[in-house]
């Protein structure tokens, strides 16, 4: 699945960020992992480290580490839960809807388990200021 992510505000994100540094193109790569924390150590015993995490809705907490030297974008960590199956099973259903066969799908969708539910992309109470 290939994810297209479009900031539609101003507010401070960690995509906003990125646009901000480098503009826009790729961000980051998901990879679902059976136990996020593990992944996460073992990510940063490598030598990357975690930029951005947050609870998701689909169950546990997604990761973004820093790629590491010269990397295009982002690692992103996502908790391997049923709840994250169904969560892009319904994403892919949706991409499918009759009329669509001869147009590529777009998903225009905010995951209010990892975001503010306004857009945004920090959860209530950890936005940094």
């Amino acid at each position: 699945m290939i994810e297209l992510i479009q900031p539609k505000d101003k507010h401070r994100s960690v995509y906003k960020e990125t646009i901000d540094q480098r503009g826009y193109g790729f961000h980051h790569l998901g990879i679902a992992v059976t136990d996020v924390e593990a992944e996460r150590a073992a990510y940063e015993k490598r030598g990357n480290h975690v930029v951005f995490s947050a609870p998701v809705a689909s169950g546990g907490t997604v990761y973004y580490l820093d790629g590491g030297f010269g990397a295009p974008g982002m690692i992103e960590l996502i908790p391997a839960t049923p709840g994250m199956d169904e969560m892009f099973t319904r994403y892919w259903k949706a991409s499918r809807l009759e009329g669509r066969e001869s147009h590529p799908p777009v998903r225009v969708a905010v995951d209010t388990g990892s975001c503010c539910g306004r857009g945004r992309c920090w959860p209530p109470g950890t936005r940094p200021p």
